[in-house]
């Protein structure tokens, strides 16, 4: 029987479906939380923030990840959306290297400017 609640969860879904997402700007001093999946046609990610989604990716297994065995894509569902989701996020600040004044054999400090 349709009732108030399935009208009500039926126009939530229809809405979720049927807008662009929000994604928010991440803050670097926040934990983030990374989803991802893998199926036999796909590999997917999410990164988000305080429950809000940073960004997302997904894409089509290769001809030769479709014989892969499930714990090889799963294992390629985490490494494919941590490397798309982190690299654009931190391509964006430049890297500055500066002398550590230690000693000549002392590592270059790493400084990250927005």
């Amino acid at each position: 029987m349709w009732d108030t609640q399935c009208e009500y969860s039926f126009q939530t879904l229809k809405e979720k479906l049927t807008t662009t997402p929000m994604l928010v700007l991440p803050n670097l001093r926040e934990a983030f939380e990374v989803y991802c999946d893998a199926s036999k046609m796909g590999l997917g990610g999410v990164l988000m923030q305080n429950g809000q989604v940073v960004t997302y990716a997904s894409r089509q297994l290769k001809t030769h990840e479709m014989n892969y065995p499930t714990n090889d894509l799963e294992l390629a569902a985490v490494g494919f959306p941590l490397w798309l989701l982190f690299v654009p996020l931190f391509s964006s600040y430049k890297y500055i290297q500066g002398k550590s004044g230690l000693s000549k054999s002392a590592p270059d400090r790493q400084v990250f400017k927005n």
